[in-house]
């Protein structure tokens, strides 16, 4: 029989030791979209020279993976309670606070973060890899759900055999970018399009005693961006390129969201714009704005709130 795409399943477990697989079980379950997996086994092309042409066994080295997804960024739809993309979350460099009955905040740390096993379950095969570390982008599309879009590199992998399991999966719907109250430097600009990237840089410790040759990926700095698209203003609207020049900084929030339980607010203490470009959008001006997410007092460049 054929194994079916839509019958793929992702499992997500924080490593009580790093670089340790977990043994995964239906309560690490999530929902995702546009799942990935590669392997990643480099050959060592061994070019000996005798009287034939015919080319000589390749050697396997290092092992390592990666896989990335795309999660709808969305509560739990009870108030201080995490939501399923936490976890997912606290594998790409952010620390979680929670008020009871209240609100679950994510925001990024420098030391401290967790490595993850994952693995997706694919109608009876299961792809998974462990010492995990990743990246993640947050788009704003307006009438569309917000995404989170992941990308984790492994340690090591496994691919075998296995049954899908029977999970209860996180039921709210997604909040869509719209009735946002969106606002950067003090403006509440007209935009269509909202694109922040952590831009975290993971690579892999090496360690000859592991049959991988990796212990672990690790994070070893993060460089937050934004981009947006707001329709162009007079300077006396917004003086965009005024700010630009002057290297102003100043805050952004987003609200998704009005439901108890499933609001998803975004903000940023220190936004500074780096890039402005002029572009035409059906007709009319609009502004391409390259932004960064700038610190306060240190591992507080952006905030994502659900309550």
């Amino acid at each position: 029989m054929p194994l079916i795409t839509q019958r793929t399943q992702l499992a997500v477990e924080t490593e009580g030791s790093e670089g340790t697989a977990e043994t995964l079980v239906v309560g690490d379950m999530r929902h995702c979209l546009n799942p990935v997996w590669s392997p990643d086994t480099p050959m060592d092309d061994r070019m000996l020279v005798d009287e034939s042409l015919s080319p000589h066994a390749l050697v396997p080295g290092l092992r390592s993976a990666k896989m990335e997804f795309d999660m709808e960024l969305k509560g739990s739809g009870t108030a201080g309670t995490a939501p399923a993309i936490g976890e997912v979350l606290l594998g790409c460099g952010f620390k979680e606070t929670i008020v009871g009955g209240t609100s679950v905040t994510y925001t990024p740390l420098s030391t401290g973060d967790i490595s993850l096993t994952l693995a997706l379950y694919m109608d009876g095969l299961i792809k998974k890899m462990w010492g995990a570390r990743g990246d993640v982008n947050f788009s704003l599309n307006v009438g569309k759900p917000g995404m989170a879009h992941f990308v984790f590199t492994g340690a090591d992998y496994s691919v075998t055999d296995g049954a899908m399991l029977s999970p209860t999966y996180e039921t709210t719907n997604p909040p869509v970018f719209l009735s946002s109250s969106f606002s950067v430097q003090s403006y509440s600009a007209l935009v269509g399009v909202v694109e922040i990237a952590m831009n975290n840089a993971i690579t892999l410790r090496q360690d000859a005693n592991l049959e991988s040759g990796h212990y672990s990926a690790v994070r070893t700095k993060r460089l937050p961006t934004m981009t947006i698209d707001p329709e162009a203003v007079l300077v006396a609207t917004h003086d965009f390129y005024g700010r630009l020049r002057a290297g102003t900084e100043a805050a952004l929030s987003i609200t998704l969201g009005a439901t108890p339980g499933n609001i998803c607010t975004i903000t940023a203490p220190k936004v500074q714009y780096k890039g402005i470009s002029s572009d035409d959008k059906d007709g009319y001006r609009n502004f391409g704005i390259e932004c960064q997410l700038n610190r306060s007092s240190g591992d507080d460049e952006l905030s994502i709130a659900f309550t």
